[in-house]
């Protein structure tokens, strides 16, 4: 069972007086989610806290007994501990995706996570402090102000203990980075950071890196660079160079690619023969750079040979261009910017995870097998997405699990299933949905333009138009939860065969509840839906025959009806006339049935007559 939640909203700003909370400890185990505003006094429940957007800031203010503490993004928290209120979170503060700051004096936290996307440590001028860090895999971090932080004075993230997932080969060019996470080294440029004097700071570009690939350290280039021999680097930087492999193998041993554009050098990993690039078990590409263009487009690296390792995890706003089937073998995740592939046998193996960003998928009628994971909890926040080709149809057929949003442009048709729980929603940004798979999870939600499917949605169903079966007229049933549809071209589009549902004519199967005048998250009397029924050209409808086009198992009448379509009305499929009944099969099913043409009626009246008068002559 899920925890109960406590909202919180104080509808303050950061200028006004202390504000007062207005807990309740009878709640003390249960999550409490903290609106935007500014908090002072100890928080005593022991639940979690929950930060899902906005600037909340802890003024003077504790969470002593809360285990867990998630910033989501785009959320902000700001530390401002008074007098000796350290450490504010004496637990578990974890960023997923979000923001924490460090403003108005030093603050502490006992073990700040790194749980998903990438999350963001401000330091307003004052040291932020961690007694212990955690990561998990594919998060990623940046750290600013601009400057090379400075551990000693002044702005630094100070964690205590050495933090997982460093990596170096020692010496002046080789020391231990985090590849997983970037700072401003200077105004303009952006650097891996290392762990020193117990804090993270920006390797400096002028001392602390090598120039060429033969050094085996942290290897930053602004100007090309060719191998023709294996090479084996700790890290790699690329300022608009470009690196040219002669078959040759680039073993970037610490997992971290960085490219910040802006250098007319190139922008390209790139190769002839067996050439390729080899990366660990974690493999990180950063790629930074002003968008330039109407519409503005962001700079890319494009990496032109195969990729070997384990997970791949694209961060930085720019673009990664992945030209060549990849064996790496982990999985790729998106924190930020584009992946964009032609095929998706540049995707590698394992699956793809959402924590934000945009995967572009170039081949039309491609198949994409693996598996899509949405990774960030802020449902609504539209920064994940899939955009796929402006032709044909992209066919999904990997799961899909998680919990938030993910957009998708282009016409997408989805065979995989969905897990049994998550609240995962996929968005049409424009093309049409086909449902093949089951998304079993009551908490799911597909909401389209356009919906074709034979599949389940076990939970909401939002669309404009509902198609059952497969695109361009064929037959089958979609069954959903909970559907909603209507709205300005609003329709429910039945193609008719035969006589049974769902092989001889379309059938849309709703297990709790049908909305044809109420919007999903939006508003209630829209325009219902229009009811479009076609006849396939060799079927010869007869007098009497009925379809059920709505099979309603859930109890009760319906709170709405079609377009111009009352109880007992007719609606035509071609010229053929079909009256239309709410209250068929047990009671709440929507059922056409097949209307006599008027000669037809005229015919069996005028045969009838003998038989009445026969039937007068027996008595």
């Amino acid at each position: 069972m899920r925890a109960r939640q406590w909202f919180f909203s104080l509808g303050v700003s950061a200028s006004v007086a202390p504000a007062v909370f207005i807990a309740s400890n009878a709640a003390a185990q249960e999550d409490v989610v903290l609106a935007p505003g500014t908090y002072s006094g100890d928080r005593t429940h022991s639940g979690r806290t929950i930060i899902p957007g906005g600037i909340v800031t802890l003024n003077g203010s504790r969470l002593p007994n809360s285990p867990l503490v998630i910033v989501h993004e785009p959320a902000t928290l700001r530390l401002r501990p008074l007098g000796t209120t350290n450490p504010v979170i004496p637990h578990v503060l974890e960023l997923r995706g979000g923001k924490v700051v460090a403003t108005v004096t030093a603050a502490e936290v006992n073990v700040l996570r790194l749980g998903s996307g990438t999350s963001e440590v401000e330091l307003d001028l004052h040291p932020l402090t961690a007694y212990r860090m955690e990561r998990n895999p594919g998060a990623t971090m940046f750290l600013h102000p601009p400057g090379v932080l400075n551990p000693g004075t002044g702005a630094f993230f100070r964690v205590n203990e050495p933090p997982p997932g460093m990596f170096g080969t020692g010496g002046a060019n080789g020391l231990p980075v985090a590849p997983w996470a970037t700072a401003f080294a200077t105004s303009s440029e952006r650097a891996f950071v290392t762990h020193d004097g117990g804090g993270f700071r920006a390797l400096n570009p002028a001392t602390e890196f090598a120039d060429n690939l033969a050094s085996g350290g942290n290897v930053r280039l602004t100007a090309p660079a060719t191998a023709s021999s294996d090479v084996s680097i700790n890290t790699l930087t690329l300022n608009g160079a470009s690196v040219t492999l002669n078959g040759a193998a680039l073993n970037v041993t610490g997992g971290g690619l960085l490219y910040n554009a802006g250098s007319p050098n190139g922008n390209a990993i790139q190769g002839t023969g067996t050439a390729s690039l080899v990366l660990p078990q974690e493999g990180f590409v950063h790629t930074f750079g002003t968008p330039t263009g109407i519409p503005p487009v962001a700079p890319a690296l494009t990496i032109a040979v195969p990729v070997s390792g384990g997970m791949l995890t694209k961060a930085g706003p720019g673009r990664l261009v992945l030209t060549r089937p990849n064996t790496y073998a982990g999985g790729t995740t998106l924190n930020e910017g584009t992946v964009q592939v032609h095929s998706p046998l540049s995707l590698g193996t394992g699956p793809i995870r959402f924590s934000g960003g945009t995967l572009v998928v170039e081949e039309p009628d491609a198949v994409v097998p693996n598996d899509l994971i949405v990774q960030a909890v802020a449902p609504l926040i539209p920064n994940r997405s899939l955009t796929l080709a402006p032709t044909g149809t992209t066919t999904l057929s990997g799961n899909i699990s998680g919990e938030g949003l993910l957009t998708v442009a282009g016409n997408a048709r989805f065979t995989g299933d969905g897990a049994p729980t998550g609240a995962y929603e996929l968005r049409a940004n424009a093309g049409a949905f086909t449902i093949d798979g089951n998304l079993a999870s009551p908490a799911s939600v597909v909401n389209g333009f356009t919906t074709y499917g034979n599949g389940i949605i076990r939970g909401v169903l939002s669309a404009r138009q509902v198609s059952p079966g497969a695109e361009g007229n064929r037959v089958g049933d979609l069954t959903v939860g909970t559907a909603y549809f209507g709205g300005d071209n609003g329709r429910l589009h039945i193609d008719v065969a035969g006589t049974e549902a769902g092989e001889g004519h379309d059938q849309l199967i709703v297990l709790d509840a049908l909305y044809l005048d109420r919007a999903f998250r939006g508003n209630s009397n829209i325009p219902t839906p229009a009811l479009d029924v076609q006849f396939a050209d060799d079927f010869v409808p007869s007098a009497g025959q009925q379809f059920t086009i709505v099979d309603n198992r859930f109890a009760g009448p319906l709170s709405a009806t079609f377009k111009d379509l009352v109880e007992g009305s007719q609606v035509l499929a071609g010229d053929v006339p079909l009256r239309i009944s709410y209250a068929g099969g047990d009671g709440n099913d929507v059922v056409l049935t097949v209307v006599p043409e008027p000669g037809a009626v005229s015919i069996m009246l005028l045969a009838a007559v003998p038989l009445l008068r026969r039937r007068r002559s027996y008595r």
